[in-house]
């Protein structure tokens, strides 16, 4: 496990696109896995400086994301939620340099318009299956 990440007991974490000793400008993706369908959150600073990610998919259960959590991952394309409701977003920098084509992917059942609430004035484009929802 890179030593940028702290594996959590009950959530599982896998990393393609790099090996264990990657490096925060080698490109990678994050696939985090709830099994037990715990509730959970992203911290203050959790992915920051990651430049080399590019995707990243949350399991449901995501309850928040801390203020600063994806500073400066400009390679960031892809976000994926498995949540029905968007999780609360606390601070106005969570997302600070992420690139402006970053794509959310979310679930056919999710409640579209308050997705596009939590992302107001983001730039991000939010997709369902093949809908996109233009948030601008």
């Amino acid at each position: 496990m890179p030593k940028f990440i702290k594996q959590s007991i009950d959530l599982k974490i896998h990393i393609s696109g790099a090996d264990e000793d990657i490096s925060l400008n080698q490109n990678f993706s994050i696939v985090i896995e709830n099994d037990k369908n715990y509730f959970y959150n992203i911290g203050f600073n959790a992915f920051a400086a990651s430049f080399g990610l590019q995707a990243i998919t949350f399991p449901a259960g995501l309850m928040s994301i801390s203020d600063y959590a994806f500073n400066m991952c400009r390679n960031l394309r892809s976000i994926t939620f498995k949540n029905i409701t968007p999780p609360a977003i606390n601070g106005e920098q969570v997302f600070k340099d992420v690139p402006l084509d970053c794509q959310i992917f979310i679930p056919p059942s999710a409640d579209k318009k308050l997705w596009l609430s939590v992302f107001l004035n983001s730039g991000f484009r939010i997709i369902e299956e093949n809908i996109i929802f233009e948030n601008n």
